[in-house]
C-alpha cells in the first residue's frame, strides 16, 4: 500500500515537472538554428522539443516491441510448461479418483499422461506405481518404486511400497533390508517402528527389537497415546522373548530381570508373571515364585496363573488327597477372589474333588459375572455327576451352544487358537496372540494405520 502510493506521488511529479517544463517553453519563446552539411535549419524552440518528444515515443514504442519479440521464444517456451503443468496435475487428479474407484485402465491412462508432462515429480511415480499393482503389473509397480526411492521428495512412500511387496513375495531378507532403510529415514514414524520390531522380532534379532522400543518410548510425543500402550505391550513381549532366550542358556538371572522388566511394562499381562514364577522355582526360590503369581493375580486373574499355581504348588502331580487341590486354588484366587475366573477355578476344584454342591455354588456364581461356553459345560458336567438328571443337563448344554466363546489366546491375524502365549508364532507374526473372545477378535489388515503396515506379508 505505500509502495503504490510512492509510486503514485512520483508519477505526479514527473507531470508536474512536465507541465511545468512546457509552460517556461510557451513564456520564453525562442529561435534554434542547427548548421549541418552546409544546410541551415531553423525552428522555434517549441517546435524543437514537439519534435523531440515524438521522436522519443516512437523509439520507445519500436524498442518495445523488439524486445517482445526477443522475449516471444522464451515466454512461449513458458506458456508451454505452465499448460504442461495444468495439464498433468488435472491427470494427477484424475488418476487419483480412479484408484480410489479401482478403474485399472482409466488410471492407468492418467498415470501415463502425469509421467508425460510431471516427469520428476514423486506423486506421479506414486500415482503410477499404484495403478500398476491395481493392473497387476508388477514390473511396472516396482520400477516406479524404485523411482520414489530415488526421489527425495518420495523416498519414504517408495520405501514402504518396496517393503509391501517384499512382504508379499515373503521375501525376508529384503524386508529387513527396507524396514531398516525406513528406520534410519524416520524412526519416529510409528508404522516405520512397528514395521521394523517385525521385521527384527521375524529374524530373532531380539535386541535390535528391544533397541527400536526404547528409542520409540523415550521420545514419544504422546506419552498417554495409543502408540504408546501398544509399543510398551511389544516391549514386554520382546523382553519375555529375551527371557527366554536366557532361561534355555540357563542364563537364570538375566531371565529373571528380563521378566521383571516386562512386568514393569505391561502389569496386567499374565506371561511375563507366569515366566518370572516359573524361574522362580527353577532356582529353588518357592516362595519368591508364590509372590510373583499372588501379585499377578491381585492385580489381574487369569487362568494361565492358575495353571502355574498348580504346577509351583505340585497338586498337578497328584500329591496328597484331591481335596489338596481346592485348598491350593482356594489359596491363590482368595487374593482377588470377587471374579469370574476365581469363581471358575474354585468350581472346578470341587467338582474335581466330587463335592457338586460346593461346584455348583462356585459355578452360579461365575455365571453372574458372565455366562460363556465354559460355565454352561460346568454346570452340565456337575448335574451329570451329582443329580444325573438327562433333562437338566441338556438344558445347560443347549445354553452352552447358544453361550458366546470363552477367551482364549487366539492369533489377531489367522484367528487361530493357542494353549498359551507365546512372542513368535508359526507364521513369523510377532505378538499377534492376545487373550480374547474367538468371534469378537478385530481382523486386521494393511490398512490399519497402528498396526501393522506388515500384516500384507
Amino acid at each position: 500500500m505505500v509502495k503504490r502510493l510512492f509510486r503514485t506521488i512520483l508519477w505526479l511529479v514527473q507531470a508536474a515537472i512536465i507541465v511545468l517544463g512546457g509552460l517556461w517553453l510557451y513564456r520564453h519563446p525562442g529561435q534554434l538554428q542547427i548548421d549541418w552539411q552546409g544546410q541551415t535549419l531553423k525552428t522555434t524552440v517549441g517546435f524543437a522539443g514537439l519534435v523531440l518528444v515524438i521522436f522519443t515515443f516512437i523509439f520507445a514504442v519500436l524498442y518495445h516491441l523488439w524486445r517482445k519479440l526477443l522475449a516471444w521464444p522464451r515466454l512461449w517456451s513458458k506458456q508451454r510448461h505452465v499448460k504442461g503443468l495444468e495439464l498433468g496435475y488435472r491427470a494427477l487428479n484424475k488418476g487419483l479418483l480412479a484408484i480410489a474407484a479401482g478403474d485399472a485402465t482409466q488410471a492407468n491412462k492418467q498415470a501415463k499422461k502425469a509421467l508425460q508432462f510431471l516427469p520428476d515429480t514423486a506423486l506421479t511415480h506414486l500415482l503410477a506405481a499404484q495403478a500398476a499393482q491395481l493392473a497387476m503389473d508388477d514390473v511396472a509397480a516396482d520400477t516406479h518404486f524404485a523411482k520414489l526411492v530415488q526421489n527425495p521428495d518420495g523416498q519414504l512412500f517408495g520405501l514402504r511400497g518396496q517393503l509391501q511387496r517384499a512382504l508379499a513375495r515373503d521375501d525376508r531378507t529384503e524386508s529387513l533390508r527396507l524396514a531398516r532403510a525406513a528406520y534410519q529415514q524416520q524412526p519416529t514414524q510409528p508404522w516405520i517402528i512397528d514395521t521394523a520390531v517385525q521385521m527384527e522380532s521375524r529374524h530373532g534379532h531380539w535386541l535390535q527389537a528391544e533397541k527400536i522400543l526404547r528409542h520409540a518410548l523415550r521420545h514419544a510425543v504422546d506419552k498417554e497415546g495409543r502408540n504408546v500402550e501398544r509399543w510398551q505391550a511389544d516391549l514386554a513381549a520382546v523382553l519375555c522373548a529375551l527371557s527366554d532366550v536366557a532361561r534355555d542358556k540357563n542364563e537364570l538371572d538375566a531371565a529373571i530381570d528380563c521378566a521383571k522388566e516386562a512386568i514393569k511394562r505391561h502389569p496386567k499381562w499374565s506371561p511375563a508373571p507366569v515366566r518370572l514364577a516359573l524361574l522362580w522355582q527353577r532356582k529353588a526360590y518357592r516362595r519368591r515364585a508364590q509372590k510373583a503369581l499372588l501379585t499377578a493375580w491381585e492385580q489381574a486373574p487369569h487362568a494361565d496363573l492358575i495353571a502355574a499355581w498348580i504346577h509351583i504348588m505340585g497338586a498337578e502331580r497328584g500329591a496328597g488327597r484331591a481335596t489338596d487341590n481346592t485348598a491350593t486354588i482356594e489359596r491363590l484366587v482368595s487374593a482377588n477372589p470377587d471374579h469370574a475366573i476365581a469363581a471358575m477355578a474354585m468350581a472346578e476344584a470341587f467338582a474335581k474333588a466330587g463335592l457338586w454342591g460346593v461346584a455348583r455354588h462356585h459355578a452360579m456364581r461365575a455365571l453372574e459375572y458372565g455366562a460363556d461356553r465354559a460355565v454352561y459345560r460346568l454346570l452340565a458336567m456337575i448335574e451329570r455327576g451329582d443329580s444325573n438328571n438327562t433333562g437338566l443337563v441338556t438344558e445347560w448344554m443347549n445354553k452352552a451352544s447358544d453361550a458366546p466363546l470363552e477367551p482364549q489366546w487366539i492369533c489377531s491375524i489367522t484367528h487361530q487358537v493357542y494353549p498359551q502365549w507365546q512372542p513368535l508364532k508359526t507364521e513369523r507374526h510377532f505378538n499377534t496372540i492376545h487373550w480374547q473372545v474367538k468371534n469378537t477378535v478385530p481382523s486386521l489388515s494393511i490398512a490399519d494405520p497402528h498396526r501393522a503396515f506388515y500384516i500384507s506379508g
